[in-house]
This record gives structure tokens, C-alpha cells and sequence, in this order.
């Protein structure tokens, strides 16, 4: 499978610590900076914020994200039941990507 649709829980080789974007980079950022002995007092600035985009999905799409990645929302303490406001629900056909490899 591409890379850009494989779980992301394939990525992971011990030892290794994970963050989550969504809680920002100031503590992954601390952490490479004390791994390479970098003392710094400076935040790190958030230069390019964007406005969040809101994305809609069918609940045919949201289920078949949670079976897809169903190993990724446990790993990582995901819930696949809420997805709070990640999601607008929207009505209609579901299109599903596949990779190149899993339709051979």
C-alpha cells in the first residue's frame, strides 16, 4: 500500500515516541530539542495558521475509515465514534480511494 493511505501504525519501530498534531508541536519540538542537547527559552512561532477547513463525509465514509484504520484509533487512543467537529456529515454516494496495490 502507498504511503499516503497506509495505517499509520505501520510507521512505528520501538523505541520510538509519538505525538499528536492536534495538541501542537511545543512538546515534540522540546523533546528533539533536549535529545540534541539544545537549550532554547524561545517558543517555536506558529507562523503559517491557516483557517480550518471543515470536511464532510457520509457516515458509509466515516465507517469505512473506522474499519480502515480501526488499528491506528486504538493505538493512538482514537475514538471512532467521535469525531467531533472534524466532520460534517453530508448525504449521498461514498467514493472510496484504494492504492494501486490493494486492487492487484
Amino acid at each position: 500500500m502507498e504511503n499516503h493511505l497506509r495505517p499509520q501504525h505501520e510507521f512505528i519501530v520501538d523505541p520510538i515516541e509519538t505525538f499528536r498534531l492536534e495538541d501542537g508541536l511545543a512538546t515534540p519540538i522540546d523533546v528533539v530539542f533536549r535529545h540534541l542537547g539544545i537549550v532554547s527559552s524561545e517558543p517555536v512561532p506558529h507562523i503559517r495558521k491557516g483557517r480550518p477547513e471543515p470536511l464532510a463525509a457520509s457516515e458509509q465514509s466515516l465507517a469505512e475509515i473506522a474499519r480502515r484504520y480501526e488499528d491506528d484509533f486504538r493505538i493512538f487512543g482514537y475514538q471512532t465514534d467521535d469525531y467531533g467537529n472534524s466532520f460534517t456529515l453530508k448525504e449521498g454516494p461514498t467514493q472510496v480511494v484504494e492504492s494501486s496495490e490493494a486492487r492487484s
